[in-house]
């Protein structure tokens, strides 16, 4: 009877033992949730509304804000004629053109063919995604804003069109009028080129969640100021975009942007009625148009030949440098972003290591901002980046910044620099403005290694010239005799700076107390450099009596 008692005793405990268990999880299963709950990550929504006025204060010009879109399109159709590929035949062409509707100016167009299959619209509209940013030399575009950013700049309105070459369409909407709090809105629709594209799109815009699509064709149906919002007007304008892509360079992709109504470039002091003002908007195009013109061939060094550029039906010509530059020259250094040149006993500069890349610098006088009257004369730097030689940025007068004396008139007469960053080595901003030195881990050693070589470079040229005529005085009057000849002698057969045949030159750096200067140097005469008369002994003589 006791070993009976002792067994019921113990399942007695044991099971009040379970029930305690049981309930003590059940009391703390509430708590163990919301514990996990609060370690959840939390993230925050783009505001829409407020990115689209951030993109509306990143340029400072809208020729600015139309150059990022031409990078795009200079990407997209540049055929480096060194590089193998499959479709031999291709021929890049880019064309900007106003927008008009029965001979009224209603905005500007930009379109291109593309070497390459465009990405599908969803993927290019993402915001702050680009797969250029690792891209290095391939494409300048970074951060996946600039098409965006550069059309919120320029328009309330923009269209993008997109034709493959297997007859599959793409038309997206970029619109201040789309854009909500609670996120970025660039809607895109997918279309089959099978002749009925009216009917397509609009079957898209039945439904209701794209009503404010619907309101954004029909503001680009009215075309005076007056008309009222005409949907078929909308619709047919950009059904005729669409057939025109249709008959140009078939067999390529093509990609256009339609910017509607260009802003003035001070947003601030347009009024509605001032962007809906035919003549204003004609006037507005047309001034950005001559601006593009004026601009592009010196913001590109390397576009070839074969890139069709038409502005209007004025076709581009990318020769600016090789008209102007009296002693063209090209140097090739090397430069380390990692190791400081002075640091160590070892002098660094321009030596051989597996991290160096190569920068090419341009030297020349300018002719003719040696001949304009009241311009300035000082040693101007241009930075260029990547495999078309974009345009980043201009020193007026940059003889601070690459460590030489900027006192008088040393380093002046026009005296042109040109850096070339061929392979896309230099870390630039998202709006290619600028460098961006600060994003890398050694970024003050890489800016002190660079200018420190330009430097040397430009303090070589210009004493190697300067030594010709025993002076200044006499080195400006030849650049200026030379600048009349050149204004003159506009017809001469010209190349672009990648294709000329320059005078090069093979320095060797010194160290000289806290500068780098050359040691000494090879020159090889290149039959494109256009030199100035060397002052004789003769002309001396004379200029004594």
């Amino acid at each position: 009877r006791r070993k009976i008692a002792q067994q019921l005793s113990n399942k007695i405990h044991a099971q009040r033992l379970k029930e305690t268990i049981s309930s003590c999880s059940k009391e703390n299963q509430p708590t163990m949730t919301s514990a996990t709950q609060s370690h959840q990550v939390k993230t925050t929504t783009v505001d829409g509304q407020g990115m689209w006025r951030a993109w509306k204060r990143g340029f400072t010009s809208n020729v600015l804000a139309f150059k990022d879109l031409i990078d795009n399109a200079v990407d997209a159709a540049f055929d480096d004629p060194s590089v193998k590929k499959e479709n031999d035949d291709f021929i890049g062409r880019i064309h900007i053109n106003p927008d008009v509707y029965q001979s009224t100016t209603t905005g500007i167009c930009l379109q291109n063919n593309c070497l390459n299959s465009v990405a599908s619209l969803e993927k290019v509209f993402v915001v702050y995604e680009s797969s250029k940013v690792d891209s290095g030399a391939d494409a300048v575009g970074e951060n996946g804003v600039g098409l965006k950013q550069a059309c919120a700049a320029l328009s309330d309105l923009s269209f993008v069109l997109v034709k493959r070459a297997n007859n599959q369409l793409s038309f997206g909407v970029i619109a201040e009028s789309l854009q909500l709090q609670r996120g970025v809105r660039l809607p895109s629709f997918n279309l089959v080129d099978n002749g009925s594209l009216y009917v397509q799109l609009e079957a898209h815009l039945q439904k209701q969640e794209y009503a404010d699509v619907r309101n954004c064709i029909a503001r680009y149906g009215a075309i005076e100021v007056n008309d009222p919002p005409s949907f078929p007007v909308g619709m047919k304008r950009i059904c005729e975009h669409f057939q025109s892509m249709n008959r140009r360079y078939v067999g390529h992709d093509l990609f256009q942007v339609i910017m509607d109504r260009i802003r003035h470039q001070s947003s601030k002091d347009d009024t509605v009625e001032q962007v809906d003002v035919h003549h204003e908007q004609k006037t507005r195009v047309h001034t950005l148009m001559r601006d593009i013109k004026k601009e592009l061939p010196k913001t590109y060094l390397h576009i070839p030949e074969n890139l069709y550029f038409l502005v209007g039906n004025d076709k581009l010509s990318f020769k600016h440098w090789p008209q102007r530059l009296v002693e063209f020259s090209s140097f090739t250094v090397k430069v380390n972003p990692n190791m400081g040149w002075n640091e160590g006993e070892i002098f660094r500069a321009n030596d051989e290591r597996h991290d160096n890349y190569e920068l090419r610098i341009f030297c020349g006088f300018d002719a003719d901002r040696a001949t304009i009257p009241n311009s300035r004369k000082e040693c101007m730097l241009h930075l260029h980046s990547r495999k078309s030689g974009r345009l980043i940025c201009t020193d007026a007068d940059a003889r601070t910044k690459i460590h030489l004396p900027a006192s008088g008139s040393d380093y002046s007469q026009g005296l042109t620099i040109i850096m070339d960053d061929l392979k896309g080595q230099l870390p630039l901003n998202p709006t290619k403005q600028g460098v961006a030195f600060g994003e890398e881990r050694r970024g003050r050693v890489h800016e002190e290694n660079l200018y420190q070589l330009v430097g040397a470079v430009v303090h070589y040229y210009y004493n190697l010239h300067l030594k010709k005529f025993k002076g200044k005085t006499q080195l400006m009057q030849q650049v200026c005799t030379f600048g009349d000849w050149a204004n003159r002698d506009r017809h001469r057969q010209l190349k672009s700076c990648q294709e000329s045949d320059l005078t090069t030159y093979r320095v060797t750096p010194k160290k000289v107390q806290r500068r780098i200067r050359v040691d000494s140097a090879e020159a090889s005469q290149g039959e494109d450099t256009l030199c100035v008369a060397v002052r004789t002994t003769a002309s001396r003589e004379k200029k004594r009596k």
